[in-house]
């Protein structure tokens, strides 16, 4: 099975199973518990611009700890070998152009605050998590992943014709591999 995570629209009929708890999906789902999907049945996962969505709370340090037994249960749903594809707001690169425009920030043209603090109107698109490259790839390893890499365009994996946050300059991709 290949999923979709935190999409909230069928794409059974390009041979994925979508997973939300709200919307039209495939799969009805928390993507953060997975309780329907069973160990080791998914080749490939999917989740971008929903890690940092997770219900995260306490300490950066908490934080991280928590992140980290997200990214294992994804990781207990892949089969051996399978891969993992993850998007999330580039810290990094929003808090450097947020530097730029600090002083000039109600003029600037392109969106920071979105991307920092969640865009929708609901609690649950609030972020409870920032990422970086760094914060991101030690979390993908302590949950079991293998192979990282961070991904420079967003690959036809990532089903940028559905998932057009993949392609967004202010995001962060990556991927990595189950254990056996």
């Amino acid at each position: 099975m290949k999923l979709c995570l935190g999409y909230q629209h069928s794409i059974a009929g390009v041979g994925w199973k979508s997973v939300d708890i709200a919307g039209n999906p495939d799969i009805t789902d928390d993507a953060f518990k997975l309780e329907t999907i069973e160990d080791q049945s998914c080749e490939i996962i999917i989740a971008s611009h929903i890690l940092e969505h997770g219900p995260y709370h306490g300490t950066t340090r908490e934080r991280f700890v928590q992140v980290i037994d997200v990214l294992q249960l994804w990781n207990m749903k892949l089969v051996p070998h399978g891969r993992l594809f993850v998007g999330v707001p580039n810290f990094h690169w929003l808090v450097m152009h947020y530097l730029e425009v600090a002083e000039n920030f109600h003029n600037a043209d392109f969106d920071l605050a979105g991307p920092i603090l969640g865009a929708g109107p609901d609690r649950k698109d609030m972020h409870t998590m920032v990422f970086n490259n760094k914060i991101l790839e030690q979390a993908m390893f302590f949950a079991g992943f293998h192979d990282i890499e961070v991904l420079q365009r967003c690959p036809p994996e990532m089903l940028p014709q559905f998932n057009t946050s993949c392609a967004d300059v202010r995001g962060l991709n990556m991927t990595g591999v189950a254990n056996a």
